[in-house]
């Protein structure tokens, strides 16, 4: 058994006996991982305020191959993401995203991609005045490129044609959208949302917060890309927080 360390975010922290808890935590290093924190809900306990969902830490654990829940030994807080857990809005919308990684990544398979994406949604979603929803969105496409199930939603995927119709066609599993000429009794789409989600798909994420996208197209977009992963990733289960999205944007 030897000691490891790295960096996480806390996915999900659960009562685990009277004084414990059990705490996942999506690492770059080890992937998602299982900790026990012995005593955390001793009012002098060491870890006390540093495992909150959400919060970015690093952390000291004690790793053996054969075992799928490792004993915590310290635990330091790096961001607490605090604007998040103040606003009631963006607090759903970061839940949702861990949701989404909790029912969806292979536990102890590392992704340096994912973790990376994490820090950068969380951080901007700490930032952000507006727009909240626009980083679940953001999350969700860029965690299915980064996954192998990239989306194209800037042209045709037969003919390549970029110009606007007034409804495209998204095909769930070939991953892109079609023109009115080249589909084959595919999911429509209207224009709004293709140009949304040609957006998200194309823009850097500093730009992301500035797209307004009109209530109507809300549910369709979210509807999509649950439809999407349904289709594509074994396990994949829609996040109870969806519903919850949708309000808060409202």
């Amino acid at each position: 058994m030897g000691l490891r360390e790295t960096e996480g975010i806390v996915l999900k922290s659960t009562d685990y006996r009277d004084t414990s808890r059990n705490i996942r935590v999506q690492t770059p290093d080890f992937g998602r991982i299982s900790l026990i924190a012995k005593g955390v809900r001793k009012p002098k306990s060491k870890f006390s305020g540093n495992l909150e969902e959400l919060n970015y830490i690093s952390i000291a654990f004690y790793y053996k191959e054969d075992k799928d829940l490792f004993l915590l030994s310290q635990s330091d807080l790096l961001n607490s993401y605090r604007y998040i857990k103040e606003d009631f809005n963006k607090l759903v919308i970061g839940l949702a995203i861990s949701e989404l990684v909790l029912r969806t990544e292979i536990s102890r398979e590392s992704n340096v991609p994912l973790f990376n994406l994490l820090l950068l949604v969380l951080k901007k979603l700490n930032e952000v005045k507006k727009n909240y929803l626009n980083m679940y969105i953001y999350f969700v496409i860029t965690f299915l490129k980064i996954n192998g199930y990239q989306i194209d939603f800037s042209k045709c995927l037969t003919c390549g044609k970029t110009e606007t119709e007034s409804r495209w066609y998204f095909s769930i599993k070939n991953g892109g959208i079609y023109c009115s000429s080249c589909h084959r009794n595919n999911l429509i789409i209207n224009a709004g949302m293709q140009k949304y989600l040609s957006k998200f798909s194309l823009w850097k994420i500093d730009r992301i917060p500035n797209v307004s996208i009109v209530k109507q197209e809300i549910r369709g977009i979210l509807n999509l890309l649950d439809k999407y992963m349904s289709y594509h990733i074994d396990g994949y289960k829609e996040p109870k927080s969806l519903e919850y999205l949708v309000k808060s944007y409202e």
